[in-house]
């Protein structure tokens, strides 16, 4: 008499078994992908865990296993911001007590974007103030000064995004002691508040910004005799009169 029987040991099978994910370059994006992992040997599955090979690039995929045993979801995760475009391979080898390794090649595919351009003008207006984009680690990609309807040849007026980044520009007195007013947004922003501009990256893009200049005037009362200098102001006070030169 001749018995046949099945393998006493579990054998790992996966569904899907691969994994092409493709995504655009640089844009948050959740990507995960399901895979369910099943024993078609025998016994039950135990100690299920995952490890991530990388054949190209590192840390973009992770893997976590989850469930009962006779019911196992693998979890995959891709965390591709700051990769170039291109591809990128890496195994996920699954593991299981007494069980052969079982691995699931993951390709990923980062597409290009296209890259536009911002450019900060100055508005019309004769007074003056910055506008500031900060980039993700806080340091400024765009630090525009203008001044009388200028911009300054030594800032930084120009920046380069990718096709969908929001580009969120802010006002800024000039300095601390500055009491210059801001006028107005123009171009591809517009409102009049001293307040946050937000502008999709769509195409080439072009924001103007205009500051008005604070004007103070000097008065005078009582009987004697005094000069009011500073800020561009020179007058000169007595009895009450206030004269120039300014």
């Amino acid at each position: 008499t001749l018995a046949v029987t099945g393998s006493s040991q579990p054998i790992l099978a996966a569904a899907p078994a691969s994994w092409s994910p493709s995504v655009p370059e640089s844009k948050l994006v959740n990507v995960t992908q399901s895979i369910q992992i099943t024993n078609t040997g025998g016994g039950s599955l135990q100690q299920v865990d995952a490890q991530v090979t990388f054949l190209q690039g590192s840390g973009w995929l992770s893997a976590t296993p989850s469930g009962t045993s006779g019911n196992i979801t693998l979890t995959l995760d891709v965390n591709h911001f700051g990769l170039t475009p291109g591809q990128y391979a890496a195994n996920v080898v699954v593991s299981a007590l007494g069980a052969q390794p079982l691995t699931i090649p993951v390709t990923l595919t980062v597409t290009a974007r296209q890259r536009f351009t911002l450019t900060v003008v100055a508005g019309v207006g004769n007074g003056r103030g910055n506008v500031i984009q900060q980039d993700t680690d806080g340091s400024p990609s765009i630090y525009c000064q203008i001044d009388n309807g200028k911009t300054s040849p030594q800032s930084t007026c120009t920046s380069t995004y990718l096709d969908g980044d929001i580009a969120q520009l802010g006002p800024e007195y000039f300095d601390i002691n500055d009491i210059d007013r801001f006028v107005a947004w123009g171009g591809a922003c517009n409102g009049t508040s001293y307040s946050i501009c937000s502008v999709t990256m769509t195409g080439n893009m072009t924001v103007s910004a205009a500051w008005t200049a604070a004007s103070i005037s000097v008065s005078g009362s009582g009987n004697g005799a005094g000069r009011v200098t500073g800020g561009g102001i020179d007058c000169a006070i007595a009895a009450g009169v206030a004269s120039g030169p300014t």
